[in-house]
């Protein structure tokens, strides 16, 4: 035994080592190759800190892959998880000149952000503008800028916070761009594809080059042969385990929200929190479940509480941050489209129950996109007529108001200005009135059309072709309002989407500290029972490979002949008198 790890597997590890098919080299053997960049182990392959492997036959010598040419540089590719996640990224943002200035553009938009957030709290002079300036003379004599002075206690914390994630994100792409240009060297030179052609080929294409360029240098070394499922585990490995924690309802996502009631949240906060306390650290070095991620409970219990604590000290500033930078991402929107008020988009909740396993994000962008229109269509097919009677009544009125002011100022501008209603000193001008109505009436417009006829089954079925993934239960129910109303809970407003990412900012410190270490031993145990051993690719989740079989008992930290892993149970409902549940997947 070598590492820990049978004879036969050293034996292979030893044949990965000179190249043979050994399939996945666990004893101990460690892979080099020509590009650093990729760093670590072999994907799959032995994470042993020696340079030689022992065997009953004698020590098996670690040698590098070198080459006599550089056309062997990419023969041996280290860290393949990393790699083929790179090499995905690289396709996926089109080249090495739009990753980098989609980076930079990125960088400013965070820096715009950070100087925008503290104009508007230390150098506006707020109290000038709302109480001094009343007239054209007195507007005159106000300084709209503050004198300088030293920020707030509150203000200089939130400029070094986020001033240090910013130093942060430019000194890593400082350091992703040497991995970028080797990237950009393999497209170029071992798949034949620049960045102008990778403008117009597809993923599938890509995938059809990689699996030639194995079959000719065996980049690949723990697998002979390299197929699209294949790298589709490795890129998807993590986010299959997030898609099967949250279609089987492992995690406690629920709460309760004034005004929308219990709803479940998972939100890019709450997201990023369960990457960095499980996903993140779930894989050893061999790409395989972490035994102490499985043995130590409460280690995770205490990890998932530190992290609701730092979620806690850090509310005030995000909450900020996230409010200022949805109104500068949005305004122009609705000012330009003031039907955008009233559009709809899935809930983060939706699109991770509606993700399916392997699946690449530009494959669901494409699909969850198609569906957009019919869930339009569906939505809009149950109008509120007693709303919308209100609202063409808002309409009519406040577009009559609007209207008149825009005549008076045709044929005297002057009189938007120095025109108060009332009179008297605190009377506000006929252009605060103008920019009154016409907010209402772009607020009111999308509720008083007439809605659109059309049959709610063909809408919602179309949709169904789309998302692949609603309730059986829903089947010849699509009229009635529990099964309206169930949809909508997954195809909100924006600005209620917004609402749920900063209710989820709320509610993270409560979901980490509490809601998580109660669910910590439920969450283990499904990691444990829904693994899969797939060789040369390490662990993954069992129902990404679509063949729910028992895992190694070995792999998992349990005793051969130990219970066989649960399939995930779908979720029915019962006929249409109980649709108002609907809000899960089948």
């Amino acid at each position: 035994v070598a590492g820990g790890r049978p004879v036969e597997d050293a034996v292979r590890g030893a044949m990965c080592a000179t190249g043979g098919d050994g399939g996945r080299g666990g004893a101990g053997v460690r892979h080099s190759f020509l590009p650093h960049a990729f760093g670590g182990l072999s994907g799959g392959a032995g994470a042993g800190d020696g340079d030689a492997v022992s065997t009953s036959a004698g020590p098996v010598e670690h040698f590098a892959l070198e080459a006599e040419t550089r056309r062997e540089q990419w023969e041996a590719m280290a860290d393949l998880d990393l790699f083929f996640t790179r090499v995905y990224a690289y396709f996926r943002e089109r080249g090495l000149r739009c990753i980098l200035l989609s980076r930079i553009v990125s960088l400013l938009m965070l820096l715009f952000t950070l100087v925008a957030s503290f104009c508007v709290a230390e150098v506006v002079n707020w109290h000038g503008l709302m109480h001094e300036c009343r007239d054209e003379h007195s507007c005159l004599q106000v300084d709209f800028v503050k004198p300088p002075q030293r920020p707030s206690f509150f203000m200089g914390l939130y400029l070094l916070i986020f001033s240090l994630y910013l130093a942060w994100q430019c000194l890593a792409l400082a350091a992703e761009v040497r991995f970028l240009v080797e990237i950009s060297t393999f497209f170029h030179k071992e798949l034949g594809l620049d960045d102008e052609r990778l403008q117009l080929v597809g993923w599938d294409e890509v995938v059809r080059r990689l699996v030639e360029h194995q079959r000719r240098s065996k980049f690949v070394i723990v697998k002979a042969t390299l197929s699209a499922h294949d790298v589709a585990l490795r890129v998807m490995r993590k986010e299959n385990w997030l898609v099967a924690l949250v279609s089987n309802d492992v995690l406690p996502l629920d709460v309760h929200l004034p005004l929308l009631g219990k709803r479940p949240l998972l939100t890019k906060t709450l997201e990023w929190n369960i990457y960095t306390i499980l996903l993140n650290s779930m894989y050893d070095g061999q790409l395989r479940i972490r035994r102490d991620l499985l043995a130590d409970t409460p280690g995770l219990k205490r990890r998932m509480v530190v992290a609701g604590l730092v979620n806690l000290a850090l509310l005030p500033f995000s909450v900020l941050f996230m409010a200022v930078f949805f109104f500068l991402r949005h305004a122009e929107e609705f000012h330009r489209h003031p039907g955008a008020i009233g559009a709809r988009s899935y809930t983060p909740h939706a699109l991770w129950l509606f993700r399916e396993y392997n699946e690449l994000p530009h494959v669901f962008d494409e699909r969850i996109n198609a569906s957009y229109e019919a869930a339009s269509k569906y939505v809009a097919a149950f109008p509120q007529r007693e709303l919308g009677i209100v609202a063409r009544l808002v309409t009519f009125v406040a577009g009559s108001f609007a209207a008149v002011a825009i005549a008076l100022s045709v044929l005297n501008q002057d009189v938007l200005i120095h025109c108060r209603i009332p009179a008297h000193e605190g009377g506000h001008n006929l252009l605060w009135y103008l920019a009154l109505f016409s907010t209402a009436l772009a607020l009111s417009r999308p509720f008083a059309q007439e809605p659109e006829p059309g049959a709610p089954e063909a809408y919602l079925r179309k949709v169904a072709s789309c998302v692949h993934s609603l309730p059986a239960s829903w089947q010849g129910c699509a009229h009635e309002r529990g099964v309206h109303r169930a949809f909508s809970r997954l195809f909100e407003y924006k600005l209620v989407v917004f609402f749920l990412e900063m209710c989820s900012c709320l509610a993270t410190p409560y979901t980490l500290c509490v809601a998580m270490p109660a669910a910590a031993d439920r969450i283990v145990d499904f990691v444990r029972r829904h693994t899969a051993y797939v060789e040369g690719i390490g662990d993954v989740c069992a129902c990404a490979t679509f063949e729910l079989q028992h895992p190694p008992a070995e792999a998992l930290g349990e005793a051969p002949g130990g219970p066989a892993p649960e399939a995930p149970v779908p979720r029915t409902h019962g006929g249409c008198d109980d649709v108002d549940g609907a809000g899960a997947t089948q």
